[in-house]
Order: structure tokens, then sequence, then C-alpha cells
């Protein structure tokens, strides 16, 4: 079992108790058709999902939110998988900031000329899709 420092650092409150057994990612986030897991509006940890990107940029209507943290405050796997969600987008925006090789740049706004519809490069004035 994990100690309280290492449950600390994974984003889990000390002492939060988990079902005994095996828990996939897949038994958590899809449960069984007919099974309610919370007694409120997001009864489904995929139901939170869906509105994590919204939640976090800070564009869900309040209602939603409201439901969502109610979710939170009931299901310690929910807060881990929103932490590790916060992190990964840190992350990816934290390496998104570098600056890419010019040769790559070219390589992939070619590829995105052809393959998305509406996108312009920088030297048809754009640079992003329309």
């Amino acid at each position: 079992m994990a100690s309280s420092s290492e449950n600390d650092r994974i984003g889990v409150e000390a002492g939060a108790s988990f079902p005994r057994g095996p828990v996939t990612v897949a038994s958590h986030f899809h449960p069984p058709a007919g099974r309610k897991t919370l007694a409120n509006p997001l009864e489904h940890c995929a139901d939170c999902v869906e509105l994590l990107g919204e939640y976090i940029d800070g564009s869900l209507p309040p209602e939603r939110a409201e439901a969502l943290e109610a979710h939170l405050s009931l299901c310690p796997p929910c807060i881990t998988f929103v932490r590790t969600y916060k992190a990964t987008r840190a992350l990816c925006r934290h390496k998104l900031a570098r600056e890419m090789p010019a040769e790559l740049k070219s390589s992939l706004q070619a590829f995105l000329a052809k393959n998305v519809p509406g996108y312009r490069t920088p030297g048809d004035g754009g640079g992003e899709k329309n």
C-alpha cells in the first residue's frame, strides 16, 4: 500500500478509501450500463471527463462547474485524473512554447495546407485554419 506521502504526491487525500480489487481506467470511467456511481447530475466519471477542458479553462457554465465539483468532492480517482490532466496540459503548453525547428515548421505547414480545408500558410497571409 502507498504511504501517505506517495498519496499526496499523486493528488489523493491521505486516508482516502478505494474499492477492493482491480480497478481499471476503463471500468472507472465507463461503468457498466445501468449502474449509477454517484447521486448527483454527473453520475458517471465519463460525464466529468468530457467537461474537463472547459472547466479548467473557466468556460464551463456555473451550474455544470458546480455539478463537476460535487462529483469531484466524492470521487478521489477523478480528483487524481483532473490533477494529471492539468499537469499534462501545462507540460504540453510549456513544450509547445519552445521554438520549432524551421524545417519541421515548414513541413508541418505544408502538411496542414494539403490536408486541412481552409488552412492558409504564412505565405498566404495565414498560418491557421479559417
